[in-house]
């Protein structure tokens, strides 16, 4: 997300900008979720070797000829980043005024302060999943990347002064040394810590180490022959990544290495002439490659305030909209903010000093005046209805957030012998309102940990939940299934999880024998072992699946329709949409067979073939799987819901 810079004697390149446009345009397609571009998100390692190779190549060459000024090159840094990124920050903030609720605009205003302080990939560590989807109505996701460059680039300037400007085999063993320490840290963090794998500079930095170490190797002359070759299988690399990647890789790691190695030798192979440079090099290529940065900056708010304002998934026009506005932007902000702010006969060191301070203290004081106002709740009563909704909105943890221990903690027991057991992950601890509601005064416990379905010896694993989580959840349920057996007063034991975590290709199994590919069959077998060691002492198990869904948000859904007033029943959906998207979860529940009673709760949600989302004023989901407080009352107060679940007598099953 660099270019270089204004005076620097550096040979221009145009097959680097070409790069720059294969880097963005992934990255674009990847967020607005295009098939094809699973992998999109690699178009950032591919800015990081880009920006490593051309920044240290500019200092490498001020420090050798003793004209380096730390002062000066932050100048640069203020020059190319600052400008077009407060442009973009400020122009965000009315649109997130209007189209999100209270909550909404204080997250924004979190976002927004980490935003000039450059600790945008720290802020999104703690706070978010990068590859959840309410992530992609965040304006100001990809601010992370920008963080680490400059976090980077606070720290490697001094280390070249240290070494020398790098020129030497002594500088150049110390970079890599430090390039491979830090991947060997993404991969060791990558199995057990993803997010802060995923975000961090100590294993971001290799990928702009591999720039500057080639930045810095002695200039050799490759054959003609093999710099076609090496351009085309960097080429290669990095379309294969594009198309061939998931968010259920672990990123980075080893397997970043494809589209990291394929930039280097695209950067260091490619010529004007072969084929590759003809192709990186030809002008609207090149177009797009200048204004990359730009681009990069307003294509994330251009899709999250469009999903935003339709309240629903992206189709193609809107879609194809977003990106337009996107890409009329940054030729807007390219022409009229980036370019002038280069240039030194325009805009002065000291103007730019002035602005920079100004401008992040501006973005940074209204980030303030959102969050410590709680996202002004009360300044309009169409706020003020809005922030109602946000407070029924609240995630439903059940009898309590803590009952993901065991023993079981006193807040997650009604009573000290528990006649029922509520037993799996985020789906089930709704059902403690439902049963509560169906049966006032009941005995229940809860045991349940987010995205640990109830299935001994069997955990799902994926990216976001490595190995080191599915061996937390393997134990959580060992130590469930051993309270359960010593507690004599239970008779029923309801089971429930979303399921599709261990029935979609995007996840893994997780077994104490080791990982597994997704496999249906496996899954039905580690379900009903579990079900008949709940028989065989005497206790009824009882399946809940979960509640029927559409694939889109539901509860961004309701509140776009609270705030716009639609009619009631606008976000239901086909109970066929259903059983389309939960086709893997069905087959599951009709293949335990006559083993465990199985209650649907599309049977009281779906009357008619439409499954409702919104019943009068009462809003039923939250989000894309889960029930609001008030949705799962509603459910409980159904016709025969805890009659369904106790239909048989303990031990019948078989």
């Amino acid at each position: 997300m660099v270019s270089l810079e204004q005076g620097c004697s550096v040979k221009y390149q145009p097959h680097i900008d070409g790069l720059r446009a294969l880097a963005v345009l992934p990255v674009l397609m990847f967020h607005a979720a295009v098939p094809g571009f699973s992998g999109g998100f690699v178009g950032v390692d591919v800015f990081f070797v880009i920006s490593g190779y051309l920044i240290t190549g500019i200092l490498a060459e001020e420090i050798q000829n003793k004209r380096f000024s730390i002062l000066r090159f932050y100048e640069r840094r203020a020059r190319r980043i600052l400008p077009a990124l407060m442009t973009m920050c400020a122009a965000c903030v009315p649109f997130a005024w209007f189209l999100m609720t209270p909550a909404e605009y204080v997250g924004f205003s979190r976002a927004l302060a980490a935003v000039p302080l450059f600790v945008s990939n720290v802020f999104f560590w703690r706070e978010t999943d990068y590859f959840a989807p309410d992530v992609e109505r965040n304006p100001l996701l990809h601010t992370w990347s920008l963080a680490v460059e400059e976090q980077f680039y606070l720290l490697f300037p001094l280390l070249l002064l240290i070494l020398g400007g790098g020129r030497g085999r002594a500088a150049r063993t110390a970079i890599i040394a430090l390039a491979v320490a830090s991947l060997a840290l993404a991969v060791f963090f990558g199995r057990d810590h993803p997010s802060a794998n995923f975000y961090l500079l100590p294993t971001r930095a290799w990928e702009l180490g591999v720039g500057a170490v080639l930045a810095l190797a002695p200039p050799r002359a490759l054959p003609v022959r093999w710099a076609a070759v090496g351009g085309v299988l960097g080429l290669a690399l990095i379309v294969g990544s594009v198309s061939a990647f998931s968010s259920s890789l672990p990123h980075p790691g080893l397997a970043t290495l494809a589209p990291v190695l394929g930039s280097a030798l695209i950067i260091h192979c490619v010529r004007r002439d072969d084929p590759v440079g003809r192709v990186l090099s030809w002008r609207p290529v090149v177009g797009v490659g200048l204004v990359s940065y730009s681009l990069y900056l307003w294509h994330q708010p251009a899709l999250a305030f469009a999903r935003l304002a339709k309240g629903a998934e992206l189709g193609v026009v809107w879609t194809a909209a977003a990106l337009a506005v996107a890409g009329v932007l940054a030729f807007l902000t390219w022409k009229f903010v980036e370019t002038p702010f280069r240039r030194r006969e325009v805009v002065s060191a000291r103007g730019v000093a002035v602005f920079s301070v100004a401008a992040s203290a501006a973005i940074f004081g209204i980030a303030a005046a959102g969050h410590l106002s709680q996202g002004f709740p009360s300044a309009t009563p169409a706020r003020a209805a809005l922030a109602s909704v946000d407070s029924r909105m609240q995630p439903n943890y059940g009898l309590s957030a803590e009952c993901d221990r065991v023993p079981v903690p006193r807040g997650c027991t009604t009573t000290p012998a528990p006649e029922v057991v509520l037993w799996g992950d985020s789906v089930a601890m709704q059902l403690a309102d439902v049963l509560l509601e169906s049966r006032p005064g009941l005995g229940l416990a809860q045991i349940t940990k987010s995205a640990c379905g109830p299935i001994l010896g069997l955990a799902p694993v994926n990216a976001s939940h490595p190995p080191g989580w599915a061996r937390e959840c393997l134990a959580f349920n060992n130590a469930a299934m051993t309270w359960i057996r010593s507690q004599p007063s239970v008779k029923y034991v309801v089971l429930s999880s979303l399921f599709t975590q261990y029935t979609s290709e995007d996840w893994g199994l997780y077994t104490p024998e080791g990982n597994r590919a997704a496999d249906s069959d496996f899954v039905r077998a580690a379900l009903l072992s579990t079900v008949q060691q709940l028989v065989e002492r005497g206790i009824t198990p009882v399946i809940v699946s979960p509640p029927p869904s559409s694939g889109e948000d539901l509860g961004h859904c309701l509140v776009h329709a609270v705030r716009t007033s639609m009619a009631v029943g606008a976000c239901d959906f086909p109970l066929s949409a259903s059983r389309v998207e939960r086709r893997g979860v069905l087959e599951l529940l009709d293949a335990m067979g006559p083993a465990v009673r199985v209650v649907r709760l599309e049977d009281f949600m779906c009357a008619d073939g439409t499954c409702r989302t919104r019943v009068d004023n009462v809003l039923l989901y939250r989000d894309r799987v889960h029930l609001t407080r008030e949705g799962a009352r509603w459910l409980g107060a159904r016709d025969g819901f805890y009659e369904n679940v106790v239909g048989s007598e303990p031990g019948t099953a078989h």
